[in-house]
């Protein structure tokens, strides 16, 4: 009896042991659950702000991550780096980018900055962690939402109300939502350092459509006419592309007043967001370079920045019924109470009616902001800075702190065409109660800022009051990777291009500026890339040819595009030239005519495809014409006519060059016709044991030997995909998660299904209890 009794009391023993081990680990790994055992490392990350409230759904997390470990990480796209949020006792990926990399060595960093948003299932509860490995990871295989481009933008339904500008496009998942000027003109103003945020869904950028603007250049009368304002968006400086990332993208302009006399460096960065609220992150720099006294219009005595409204009214143009003038203006004052400003919604003076003037002295409070809107609820379009004092950095007698001036008038008022304006502008400190107004502006004045451009269309005034206690807290962890400074290190020179031939002997420019009679011009088009860079109206006198003249340009390879104007409506595109700047040049463009090609794009099933884009190729690969096909699947291309130059015609799909084909050298007009084969694609994707997913995967399909095209599926659900309309050619599939990623090849050349298998394994641990 005393032996089962022993072996009893050893079996109690061990049951005991094996209990006690099993609690002993749950506390060594502080109740965490296991992610993915292929990532050795994680540290958690304390946000700066409570995510409680549905407010902060989506807000972009951007700090500064220092690594414990070493962290592999080759690029911004090579890299073990991994943002997780443990939300419910439940690991969720959260999508992520990663710039400002300091390497240890080629292959490891020692710190970074870090991108992420917060899930709008956050409710304060849930904890964010990096994760990261010392040896080699896949891909993430991110979407890339946000994208920032070069552009050119041009309108004028009249003569008196014209723009001409290039831009900064800011692009997110295809939809333009933000241009910020570089140089150009938009009605009587300069175009540098100015946002216009489009209206939502937006393809193609036009100021008729913008939803907010605000410029950040730095201005001031010394007169009193119009023309004698001395401002920063005059004359363009530089500008450069830091960031372009999938979440995030920052960039810089640099400009200056035409007297030289002030220059404003901006930092622009823009977050994704999938709301329809929209932010645009700005680090504003002013400097002052010479003493100055404000003459003239007194109120305009040394603004910040500019908050501009307008409407546009036609009972015969449609496009020019546009914009909007908000009834309402607010801002919490230096007590931190909401003041309020009504605004006359239909001015009649060419005269500025002042709503605000300096001796109203209204001075922007600590909570930081102004609002202009429709009140209390509704729209609302804010700016918000990142603190209301310690503004001003240097300045002799200068008082610190940001002011408010706010005018209307009307802006043009002809042929039934109506153009109201609205100007809300901050700036200088420069009165107090009971004493005088400050007119001097000091040459070593140096004014530095944060801003947001907030926009809702629900919420009112208090949403921007509740959004900027929250990005006053964010942006104090943000850095930025632009400088404000001008890159002495780039040569830059000046470029003359002169035109022979192709009616330039018949433009007359000065003519065609004093009269309004259809009188013929030259215009001249500078291009780099795909984008046009420079663009300007010849001069010409009775004895001499025409001429343009291209200021301040980087060494490089640039075309040069020459076009003989009558109207608006009829230009010819005569002559082009390439040319590869390193010094001060003066060129020669020896124009023709103009010559046509019509190109026709249609499916196997002879059925036509609209919106692609067909390019006309010629000298050191620049896109001399392009355009878009309509819903015939017909574009015409226009070029000059050239002896000796060849080009090319090729038809872009999705990114994808589908069609090619070079022309001859006639003079008549040339006819092209080509087909493109589209397929879809079916992927049936599956685990090792023949089930779908147990995980959210996203198949990404590339043309094989081009990377940088990837196209998306629809989510058909169950583990099934369709990629539609693909042209027909060899591709490859991916399927990344965590540390596994598969890849497949299929040659497309029919309707195809695919079964791909997916190939990732986890272990699982299990600690039985009774």
């Amino acid at each position: 009896m005393a032996k089962p009794a022993h072996l009893s009391l050893i079996l109690v023993v061990l049951l005991s042991f094996t209990v006690v081990d099993s609690l002993s680990v749950i506390a060594q790994d502080e109740t965490l659950p296991e992610w993915n055992a292929a990532w050795p490392y994680h540290q958690e990350v304390s946000i700066p702000i409570s995510t409680n409230s549905s407010i902060t759904d989506y807000q972009p997390i951007d700090m500064e991550i220092i690594f414990q470990n070493r962290c592999w990480t080759r690029s911004v796209n090579e890299t073990s780096i991994r943002v997780l949020c443990l939300f419910t006792e439940e690991w969720f990926e959260l999508e992520s980018q990663i710039y400002r990399l300091e390497y240890e060595d080629s292959e490891y960093i020692k710190s970074c900055s870090i991108v992420f948003l917060i899930p709008e299932y956050a409710d304060g509860s849930e904890r964010y962690f990096i994760f990261y490995a010392d040896q080699p990871t896949a891909s993430a295989a991110y979407i890339d939402h946000v994208d920032v481009k070069d552009m050119f933008y041009s309108y004028s339904p009249f003569p008196e109300i014209t723009a001409e500008a290039h831009y900064f496009g800011v692009i997110q998942d295809g939809d333009i939502v933000y241009g910020v000027g570089q140089e150009g003109q938009l009605l009587d103003r300069a175009f540098s350092q100015i946002v216009i945020k489009q209206d939502p869904d937006m393809d193609e950028f036009n100021v008729l459509n913008s939803d907010q603007i605000v410029s950040f250049a730095f201005s001031y009368y010394y007169g009193g006419d119009e023309d004698e304002e001395s401002s920063t968006d005059q004359r363009f400086i530089d500008k450069k592309i830091w960031v372009d990332g999938n979440l995030m993208t920052e960039f810089s302009v640099i400009s200056e007043s035409r007297r030289g006399d002030a220059r404003t460096s901006a930092i622009y960065k823009y977050y994704y967001s999938p709301y329809d609220e929209r932010r645009m992150s700005v680090r504003v720099q002013h400097e002052f370079l010479d003493d100055a006294l404000v003459q003239g219009k007194i109120n305009i005595d040394g603004r910040f920045g500019t908050i501009i409204s307008f409407k546009t009214r036609n009972p015969r143009v449609d496009s020019m019924n546009a914009g909007t003038i908000f009834p309402y203006v607010h801002f919490a004052n230096e007590q931190n109470v909401v003041e309020e400003y009504q605004m006359n919604l239909d001015p009649e003076t060419k005269q500025r009616e002042w709503i605000i003037d300096y001796f109203d002295d209204a001075d922007v409070g600590p909570q930081g902001w102004i609002a202009y809107g429709d009140g209390a609820i509704g729209r609302s379009r804010g700016i918000i800075f990142n603190s209301h004092m310690d503004i001003v950095k240097t300045g002799t007698d200068e008082r610190d702190g940001i002011q408010l001036k706010v005018a209307e008038r009307e802006y043009f008022d002809f042929l039934g065409t109506e153009v109201d304006y609205v100007s809300i502008n901050f700036g200088r400190n420069s009165y107090e109660t009971g004493m005088s107004h400050d007119l001097l502006i000091p040459k070593n004045l140096k004014v530095v800022y944060d801003a947001e451009l907030f926009a809702v269309d629900e919420g009112g005034y208090r949403a921007v009051q509740q959004e900027a206690a929250i990005f006053q807290e964010l942006v104090r962890h943000r850095e930025n990777v632009g400088s404000p400074d001008i890159d002495d290190t780039i040569p830059r020179y000046d470029l003359m291009v002169v035109s022979h031939f192709g009616g330039t002997r018949l433009s007359y420019p000065l003519l065609a500026r004093c009269l309004e009679i259809p009188i013929p011009i030259i215009e001249m088009e500078l291009y780099q890339d795909t984008q046009r860079i420079r663009h300007t109206t010849a001069n010409r006198s009775a004895t001499s040819r025409s001429y343009g003249i291209f200021h301040n340009l980087p060494e490089g390879i640039y075309l040069v595009k020459v076009f003989w104007r009558l109207t608006d409506s009829f230009r010819l595109f005569n002559g082009a030239t390439v040319v590869r700047l390193y010094k001060n040049q003066e060129i020669h463009v020896f124009c023709s005519w103009q010559r046509r090609i019509t190109v026709d794009i249609h499916d196997q099933f002879n059925k036509p495809l609209s919106d692609l884009e067909v390019q006309l190729i010629g000298m050191e690969n620049f896109v001399y014409s392009r355009a878009r096909t309509d819903d015939t699947g017909r574009v015409m291309l226009f070029f000059p006519y050239s002896r000796q130059q060849d080009f090319v015609v090729q038809a872009l799909y999705n990114d994808l060059r589908v069609f090619q084909e070079g022309i001859p050298r006639r003079v008549r007009h040339i006819r092209i016709s080509g087909q493109i084969s589209l397929y879809n694609l079916t992927v049936t994707v599956k685990d090792i044991v023949g089930l779908p997913p147990g995980v959210v995967v996203t198949p990404i399909l590339t043309p094989k030997g081009i990377s940088d095209v990837q196209l998306l599926a629809e989510d058909q659900g169950n583990g099934r995909f369709i990629f539609r309309r693909i042209p027909q050619g060899e591709y490859s599939i991916l399927v990344s998660y965590g540390t596994f990623t598969d890849v497949q090849s299929v040659v497309l050349s029919e309707d195809s299904e695919v079964l791909f298998s997916f190939s990732a394994m986890f272990d699982l641990m299990l600690d039985i209890f009774d």
